[in-house]
């Protein structure tokens, strides 16, 4: 099965990073770098996958929290961190908040 990372998304160190570094660095998953990671993403799904308004991306981030299964379209296992499913799920609401 291809995942996000298969198909050039080219996100998942992006998300590793702005995970990683939320709370070291200030970038909270409602910032400005967070919301516009999950734009990209979104932008990514529309464009490669299916049509993705902000209301079904907010759903498809919220299967990330599930568990690393979900969540390994984007990143791989070994590389994803224990809030990285929950930093991206906020993200996305942010960014469909900000949207509005």
């Amino acid at each position: 099965m291809l995942g996000y990372r298969d198909l050039g998304f080219g996100l998942e160190d992006a998300w590793g990073r702005a995970a990683a570094g939320g709370d070291a660095r200030g970038e909270p998953a409602d910032g400005v770098v967070a919301m516009d990671l999950a734009r990209e993403h979104r932008h990514a799904i529309d464009r490669w996958v299916f049509e993705c308004s902000h209301a079904l991306h907010v759903q498809i981030t919220a299967l990330l929290v599930a568990g690393p299964a979900q969540l390994g379209f984007l990143v791989p296992p070994r590389r994803q961190l224990p809030v990285m499913g929950r930093y991206i799920r906020d993200a996305s609401a942010a960014n469909a908040a900000r949207r509005g």
